[in-house]
């Protein structure tokens, strides 16, 4: 059947072989492709690969988008227990300060730094104070008043070579106790002259006399600190067994937070009685008022200097500790520390 309808089909169409349509092979090698786009060519690598590679891809691009929505909603709002911005205003003091919020604890040291390395201590506390009483052994003298000195370093930076010069306005006759810091070496003393006299001579109850062959010498201890900056001086003679209203105090190193105390009695009696004339005694004027005293004039202080750790060299500090005397009530009081003498005169008093 099939034979014949061909035959048929070739006497119709005249006994011509009919031409063969173009094979879609053929066709393909003739036609130009469109260049596909990067999405395109992107899509197509990403159906190539496997169902593993692709669940794993599928996982990291979670995490990172998670990662980084945490870290944008962390820095926008932060915990709750800390303040992202503050302005805090603080006065110098000389101590640490502590500002407390709606729970939120600042702690502003008073300490600051050296170059952005070493820390520069403020200056320590000072108190020189009046205390009640007086130690069993003394309760029966009238003349005595019991005071104490303490000098505390709140930094977080110690304090080195610290050196002192007090003056009172009497005599220290006792030292009660004194309290330190493991490891400090304090010094405390009186800073009277001492004589040494070959031949005839000596100090006496009316004053120093000298034979007239002989020969005094003065045995000088060197002063750890001098008051460089006084404005004025007032000198006297002192006599067998008196006592003397100043003294030094020197600690080789104050550590950070801890701190040096020292007990100690004054006297208004007999053996204090030439150093209170020298020290409250008003000053005769001399002819020119020029050298008439300052309103601001201070005779009761403790003053020096101190060093710390810096480049290059030990850094040095200078401070003034103001003190107000009651002399009805016979009490002291220091005013706070200062970096300098600011409108105080001071006047240095010497009891040789």
């Amino acid at each position: 059947m099939l034979n014949v309808r061909t035959d048929e089909l070739r006497r119709h169409q005249g006994g011509r072989r009919p031409l063969k349509p173009p094979s879609l092979h053929a066709m393909s090698e003739h036609l130009i492709k469109p260049p596909k786009s990067r999405w395109e060519n992107f899509r197509g690598w990403c159906n190539s690969w496997s169902p593993q590679v692709k669940q794993g891809a599928i996982g990291g691009i979670i995490l990172i988008v998670l990662t980084v929505a945490g870290w944008l909603l962390y820095s926008t709002k932060g915990p709750s227990n800390v303040i992202k911005s503050a302005n805090i205003a603080a006065t110098n003091v000389s101590g640490s300060a502590f500002v407390q919020g709606i729970g939120n604890t600042v702690t502003v040291d008073n300490s600051t730094h050296y170059r952005g390395s070493n820390a520069v201590p403020a200056c320590p506390q000072v108190t020189i104070e009046t205390l009640d009483g007086l130690p069993p052994e003394c309760t029966n003298n009238p003349h005595l008043r019991l005071h104490r000195l303490t000098v505390r370093n709140t930094s977080d930076a110690p304090i080195e070579t610290f050196c002192s010069r007090l003056q009172l306005p009497e005599a220290i006759s006792q030292t009660i106790e004194t309290n330190m810091t493991i490891g400090a070496v304090i010094g405390w003393r009186p800073l009277i002259s001492k004589i040494i006299v070959k031949g005839t001579g000596g100090k006496t109850e009316g004053g120093l006399w000298i034979g007239p062959t002989s020969k005094v010498t003065f045995v000088e201890r060197e002063m750890a600190f001098f008051p460089k900056y006084a404005k004025g001086e007032r000198l006297a003679l002192s006599r067998a067994g008196d006592l003397t209203g100043v003294w030094e105090l020197t600690f080789d190193k104050l550590p950070p937070r801890s701190h040096v105390s020292i007990c100690f009695l004054t006297s208004s009696g007999r053996e204090g009685t030439n150093y209170l004339e020298l020290a409250t005694s008003s000053w005769s004027l001399p002819p020119t008022r020029r050298y008439t005293p300052e309103t601001n004039e201070l005779r009761f202080f403790l003053e020096g200097e101190y060093q710390y750790p810096a480049d290059g060299k030990p850094g040095k500090q200078h401070f003034l500790v103001p003190i107000a005397f009651d002399t009805e009530q016979r009490v002291l009081t220091s005013l706070p520390i200062q970096a300098d003498n600011g409108q105080w005169c001071t006047v240095t008093l010497v009891f040789q």
